[in-house]
């Protein structure tokens, strides 16, 4: 009869566990016992920006529509909403390029871990070599304290945003921020970037400055061709 009794405690106490666990919006971590299970909010958001943009969809070049956006950057989509106010998600498709918030979105390859992907981008400048940011947000889960005493630090959408530059059709690759990474990326003009971020006293930090120097570049590959078109 005791290991009837036992048994039925047992059986309740975890069909209470996962009743608990299956409950609410957020984020269910243990306490120290195991058995007792509590709501953690989670800090930050998925998207860029939870409010609405209005902004164009743009279709094989052509502007098809407009609408309110925004761009999930932990899931990689845009989310739109349709005449009657509710959420769907965009194609994700090379010939789709929402623009909101002053930004275009392109569906770019690019090479991460040896392998050639597909996400969004936005596109810093133009030319045959192109500057591209990548917004990104990473999900953290609750972490248990040390002490049974401590909170939890609450689950994060974490901002994980990197920037690409891609030379004319091929893949996009990650790049930093920094005057040695921009160099390595355009090695082959590297006599000529180099005196020019010292002439113009360039902080590479600075994306208005990485920009400024990709540009440059730009414009001594276009020199280089037009010398060579004169010369044949």
């Amino acid at each position: 009869m005791k290991n009837i009794l036992l048994l039925l405690l047992l059986a309740s106490s975890f069909s209470y566990a996962q009743a608990t666990i299956g409950n609410g919006d957020g984020i269910k971590t243990d306490a120290q016992a195991g058995l007792v299970f509590r709501e953690v909010p989670i800090e930050g958001t998925p998207f860029i920006d939870n409010i609405y943009k209005k902004g164009e969809t743009i279709i094989n070049g052509k502007v098809q529509g407009t609408a309110l956006m925004r761009y999930n950057a932990f899931n990689d989509y845009v989310e739109i909403l349709n005449e009657n106010s509710q959420p769907r998600r965009l194609l994700r498709r090379a010939n789709i390029i929402p623009v909101f918030g002053g930004n275009t979105y392109e569906i770019l390859r690019y090479k991460e871990a040896g392998k050639v992907r597909l996400a969004y981008f936005n596109s810093l400048n133009t030319g045959n070599t192109i500057l591209y940011f990548r917004p990104k947000k990473k999900f953290i889960q609750a972490e248990k304290p040390d002490h049974g005493y401590d909170d939890y630090d609450p689950p994060t959408y974490r901002d994980v945003s990197s920037y690409y530059i891609k030379h004319g059709d091929l893949a996009a690759e990650v790049v930093k921020l920094s005057k040695r990474s921009l160099l390595r990326a355009l090695s082959d003009k590297s006599n000529e970037l180099n005196a020019f971020i010292q002439d113009k006293k360039l902080n590479l930090k600075n994306k208005e400055d990485a920009i400024m120097l990709i540009e440059y570049y730009n414009s001594l590959q276009t020199s280089k061709m037009l010398k060579k078109k004169a010369s044949s």
